[in-house]
């Protein structure tokens, strides 16, 4: 073959528009390219795997030829050829003479110039926060942060089956998340990013705690509910039959309190229930049955 030198003259190049979707804009881009020569990929979605290139220039020029590798910096003996790549970076080949060897490789010619940017084996990562207890209602709320500044954030799958996921063009690379558990133990949660990656962190809880409630025995007769919880605390009588509140009183600084009900019916459903509870306790609530 005679090889002939000369500057790039047939480029190609794909740009990224502002309406493009998230997946679509991580796609291999091909930035220069020789007359009759094409360019595959085994996959332009993103991927947490190698992707297969295959350039075939075997009617370029008649085909007799072979590659040079830059990033290699070796000579392929074919004019098509299928390379593993493995990392993101521009990747540039070069059609020489076949009696050719690297070291008279020239630096200009009719470059075949690809960019590979589909690849992410990077994990997403979970941080786990600080918990914190819900103001008035003292649920414990467990709290974790995730990153993934690869290929973002698809979906997050919480323990208590409570799952989110989101479409490509609204990916995040962070974000802070949480659940709300019910009692100490272990907890999964598992982020996945749009290359396939998935990262699973366990968390371990064991400060999880109720504030304590004591509900006095009452009957159909009483006026009144005692009972005795942490101090200072507001404590919800709710009537379950009627689906109303029917007592709000605070605890002394013993913790115990009086509410007044009135009268109520024997079998009568109440519902008694701490509210803005110290810090560090869970509300507890009680399920109590009028009698006679």
């Amino acid at each position: 073959m005679k090889f002939v030198f000369a500057m790039i003259v047939f480029m190609v190049t794909i740009s990224v528009g502002s309406h493009v979707s998230f997946a679509n804009s991580y796609e291999p881009i091909i930035h220069a390219i020789n007359p009759n020569t094409t360019i595959t990929f085994s996959t332009k979605k993103l991927t947490n795997k190698p992707v297969k290139v295959t350039i075939d220039t075997s009617k370029y020029e008649g085909g007799d030829h072979y590659l040079y590798d830059s990033f290699s910096k070796k000579i392929i003996k074919s004019n098509k050829i299928t390379v593993d790549i493995s990392k993101n970076d521009q990747y540039n080949f070069l059609p020489v003479d076949k009696d050719m060897d690297e070291e008279s490789v020239p630096n200009y010619g009719f470059w075949i110039m690809i960019e590979v940017r589909n690849i992410d084996m990077t994990k997403p990562k979970i941080k786990v926060l600080k918990p914190t207890l819900e103001f008035g209602t003292g649920k414990y709320r467990l709290n974790f942060g995730i990153t993934d500044y690869e290929s973002g954030i698809k979906s997050v799958t919480r323990q208590t089956s409570y799952n989110s996921s989101y479409p490509s063009k609204e990916a995040f690379m962070s974000m802070d998340d949480s659940m709300i558990i019910n009692r100490n133990g272990r907890y999964k949660v598992t982020a996945t990013d749009f290359a396939g990656n998935k990262a699973v962190k366990y968390i371990t809880v064991t400060d999880y705690k109720k504030a304590p409630l004591k509900v006095n025995s009452f009957t159909s007769k009483s006026n009144y509910i005692t009972g005795k919880s942490m101090k200072n605390t507001w404590i919800s009588v709710y009537n379950l039959n009627t689906g109303y509140r029917i007592a709000k009183v605070k605890t002394d600084s013993n913790g115990k309190f009086k509410a007044s009900i009135g009268k109520q019916k024997t079998n009568t459903k109440l519902y008694v229930w701490t509210w803005h509870i110290p810090e560090k306790y869970v509300s507890a609530s009680k399920d109590i049955t009028v009698k006679r």
